[in-house]
């Protein structure tokens, strides 16, 4: 059984960095990231939030496609150009013309907005499994719950 201090560690550390225009929503995703163990930085400004991606060195990009500043497919051009880490892409409506654009664009994964804390969370473990590997394979004696690949 996962717990809550089991997801707690798994994410602990994690480095992330959170492109979200919209203030409230912002706070309320760092919160629920740092809840989780993850350090976060959010930022609201595009082209800012592309040169802080230098200093801090994240290990997930969390982006809002609805920038203000800078369109989803732009940004994430930029982004791709300064780092190889995971980009999460979160957005509103039909996953179509933005959202595509930004997937061509670099972008690993998709989740809609507005997005709850389970999936926010599992979509972000998702992005460190890709970068640190799988996951131990299922057996009796280590009692993971992931099945065998």
């Amino acid at each position: 059984m996962v717990t809550t201090a089991t997801r707690q560690r798994d994410l602990e550390r994690v480095r992330i960095i959170l492109f979200e225009s919209d203030r409230r929503a912002g706070r309320s995703m760092s919160r629920y990231l740092a809840q989780s163990g993850c350090r976060v930085l959010a930022v609201q400004d595009a082209l800012e939030g592309v040169e802080r991606i230098l200093e801090f060195a994240p290990q997930v990009v969390v982006l809002s496609l609805d920038m203000p500043d800078l369109v989803g497919d732009r940004l994430v051009r930029l982004i791709r150009a300064v780092t190889k880490a995971p980009v999460l892409v979160m957005g509103g409506g039909p996953p179509d013309g933005l959202l595509t654009r930004a997937l061509n664009a670099g972008a690993d994964a998709y989740v809609p907005d507005p997005i709850t804390r389970t999936l926010l969370e599992a979509a972000v473990r998702a992005c460190v499994r890709r970068v640190d590997g799988a996951p131990e394979a299922a057996t009796p004696q280590n009692g993971k719950a992931h099945p065998e690949r």
